[in-house]
């Protein structure tokens, strides 16, 4: 049997639990954390002295609040620790440690440390990205932050200062990722590399106009389908800008990347805004599979993807169903107030309706869901049925 709540994990008209996923997004990011400290951290007490007492002393002043510790813990660092062991060995585990921990330095924790990258690794701190960094040492004092750095072979300081509303950069001149502030999201659009490998050709520095383009997106939800406004807002924190590839608009999320959405960003505002509710309910699906198995084993075979147009094994499946149905749901909210799904996409509405009615074929033909699994896609194509019928009427 499934929890009632994990109804709110299907759509955007279900009611949310909005306690349970903070506690349970807390939980789970510590648990990442804690993790690491217990493999990684006699080899970053040789490799970089302060760097685990740090995270560690930054776990043990939590927010006991649990919004505000939600708050803290949802970012892509707790994350990408899950990465460290990948090809790139010690070294990334070492980047990553320091990027965790530059997050906690922005959230008002205390702590000094120093580390060596090899290879470079790229850090956030706040609203700034540092690429190419091979030396740091950190420096951080609640309300001031001085980090110095060796990225791209130069040698610099970095300093920052918060009131009471912001962190300022006062020494160092770099400039902060266009930022902007919608529906109590704090939404960054930054040069965030997958994994964390500094080196990321996919990745292109991001400008005021394209704050402007997700804006107008942004804006677009709230005016055209306000039920996927909290949708968005709750899980959105990083835009990754993603160049283009043969002129090609792409998109795509990472659960090793929580909170973040990578994207090209241009200026066709109903497809961006599309994008968003796409890959923010990734997120959810993510976070529910991490609290409640959605598949159960006994079904390995694999079935078409109208979407992807090749086999795909039954969570895939899953996966595209809970992602393009709810931009079906997205699409018929706006429907019901009078506004028509743009008609110079590379699809139709009606295509996403043949493509539906093939996932949930498949879905509803395997005994390979558990019965989280079930609910989810069952509960979202209950919400569609009843769109439509409202529509109809």
């Amino acid at each position: 049997m499934f929890d009632d709540c994990f109804t709110g994990y299907s759509n955007a008209l279900e009611a949310f639990p909005e306690e349970f996923n903070w506690r349970w997004v807390a939980r789970l990011q510590s648990s990442r954390i804690d993790t690491m400290l217990v493999a990684s951290a006699a080899m970053l007490d040789h490799d970089a002295p302060g760097l685990s007492a740090m995270i560690a002393d930054a776990m043990a002043r939590l927010p006991t609040d649990p919004k505000a510790r939600f708050d803290w813990l949802w970012c892509p660092e707790p994350s990408l620790l899950s990465l460290a062991r990948d090809p790139d060995g010690a070294g990334a585990a070492t980047g990553r440690a320091a990027a965790l921990a530059l997050h906690f330095a922005a959230c008002g924790v205390p702590g000094e440390w120093r580390a060596d990258f090899v290879p470079p690794v790229g850090l956030r701190f706040d609203r700034w990205w540092i690429a190419d960094v091979e030396r740091a040492a950190l420096r951080a004092e609640g309300n001031q932050v001085a980090l110095d750095v060796v990225a791209s072979g130069r040698a610099q300081r970095l300093m920052w200062q918060r009131d009471s509303a912001d962190w300022h950069m006062v020494e160092g001149g770099l400039a902060a990722a266009p930022q902007i502030d919608w529906h109590g999201a704090r939404i960054r659009i930054m040069p965030v590399a997958r994994g964390q490998a500094t080196k990321d050709m996919d990745v292109i520095p991001a400008t005021d106009a394209m704050r402007d383009d997700v804006r107008r997106a942004l804006d677009l939800i709230e005016a055209s389908s306000p039920a996927y406004v909290e949708w968005v807002a709750r899980m959105l924190r990083i835009i990754v800008p993603w160049r283009p590839s043969g002129g090609a608009f792409r998109n795509a999320s990472n659960p090793n990347c929580c909170s973040c959405v990578m994207l090209t960003i241009h200026p066709d505002t109903p497809r961006i805004a599309e994008t968003f509710v796409h890959e923010v309910s990734h997120h959810y699906f993510d976070v529910l599979e991490c609290v409640s198995p959605l598949v159960n084993g006994r079904d390995l075979a694999e079935y078409w993807s109208p979407p992807r147009k090749e086999l795909r094994p039954l969570r895939a499946i899953l996966v595209a169903h809970h992602a393009f149905v709810n931009c079906m749901l997205y699409y018929q909210l706006q429907a019901a107030r009078g506004i028509s799904m743009p008609s110079d996409f590379g699809r139709t509405f009606d295509e996403l309706v043949d493509w539906q009615a093939q996932l949930e074929s498949h879905l509803a033909g395997s005994d390979g869901l558990s019965d989280t699994g079930t609910m989810l896609w069952r509960r979202l194509a209950d919400r569609v049925a009843m769109m439509e019928k409202a529509i109809a009427a």
